[in-house]
């Protein structure tokens, strides 16, 4: 092989290694940085249930040097088998608590009693990212509790149940994030990727048994049939002149039949003008960052109201990362004071 022929060769080994890189740079899909993972799993695979109902405590791992300051998961249920204790619903466990139960403000439980499947979210509003879980080595602490219990059945002497809670492990059904950080979710695939509750069904309650059930609940005499029930809190329901047993409660909360419910959202009004710490936190616009900001973020991210004015990044969601938005500003406004 002559020189001349050789150096033919090696320019068009070179311009076509060029063209393959530029090729590669420029349409060759880029993974994004790998963000840090969080384990997220039960505390206990099996469970006898001996009361009313029992609780299920969802645990997280974390690097102990980092922290947490919200975590939003979805749980999957059996419907036909198991249904949410609402009565005791939003308090956490005593052994949930002593595990490092630092996420105590529950911004939101959804529960789709059809599908059986349950979307619940916990934050810490603190101003020092050192009172933040995990405050532990081992970075392991208690994200929160969820409590079942067996649907009510007319066989009193029913043979063992059984029903196996288990998480959605889709990445996007489950959210962590902290301070300026947003986290991935790892779920396990042996112990502690589900647990199995086992016990005796019980009775059919009556509708006075079931709010006899519930805390917020009491049971009266209402002079009208719409009493304090759901159904009647739409426009248009004729209430007849009829005494009516029924349950009664309070403010904000209605009788569905069988548990107190939140009344429907109502729709807050924009403001109108400029907003310009809206990025950091001020849902309202009212120029401060206060704890009525959060309110109304919890508010939308439950989607009691219909407005959007706490998407404090525009990505055109309502998730914890706005939560975590407000939280930083929220505590930032507070120290210039």
């Amino acid at each position: 092989m002559n020189t001349k022929r050789l150096i033919i060769y090696l320019g068009v080994f070179v311009l076509a290694s060029a063209f393959f890189v530029f090729v590669l740079n420029k349409y060759a899909p880029r993974g994004k940085a790998a963000s840090t993972p969080v384990s997220v799993f039960f505390e206990k695979e099996t469970i006898q249930m001996t009361q009313v109902s029992t609780p299920v405590n969802i645990l997280l791992q974390v690097d102990p040097s980092k922290k947490i300051s919200g975590a939003s998961v979805q749980l999957l249920y059996p419907p036909t088998a198991l249904e949410v204790d609402m009565a005791r619903q939003g308090t956490l466990d005593a052994t949930c608590i002593a595990n490092g139960g630092l996420l105590t403000t529950q911004a939101k439980f959804e529960n789709d009693t059809t599908k059986g499947l349950i979307t619940i979210s916990n934050v810490k509003i603190d101003s020092t990212d050192a009172n933040l879980p995990p405050t532990t080595p081992s970075g392991i602490f208690c994200m929160t509790t969820v409590y079942f219990k067996f649907k009510p059945t007319t066989a009193i002497n029913q043979s063992q149940l059984t029903g196996t809670v288990s998480f959605n492990t889709d990445p996007v059904a489950c959210e962590i994030v902290g301070p300026n950080q947003t986290y991935s979710c790892t779920f396990p695939t042996g112990a502690g990727a589900k647990v199995v509750i086992s016990g005796q069904a019980t009775p059919t309650h009556s509708e006075k048994d079931l709010c006899a059930l519930d805390l917020r609940c009491t049971w009266k005499q209402f002079p009208n049939s719409c009493a304090d029930k759901c159904s009647s809190k739409t426009s248009g329901v004729v209430c007849a002149e009829v005494i009516t047993d029924s349950g009664e409660c309070g403010s904000n909360y209605c009788w569905n039949g069988s548990s107190c419910q939140l009344e429907g959202g109502t729709t807050i009004t924009p403001p109108v003008g400029s907003c310009p710490k809206k990025a950091q936190g001020d849902c309202d616009c009212n120029g401060d960052i206060a704890i009525a900001d959060f309110e109304m973020w919890r508010k939308e991210y439950l989607k009691e109201t219909v407005t959007q004015k706490c998407d404090f990044n525009l990505d055109l969601n309502l998730t914890l990362s706005d939560f975590n938005i407000w939280r930083s500003g929220y505590f930032s406004n507070a120290l210039n004071f």
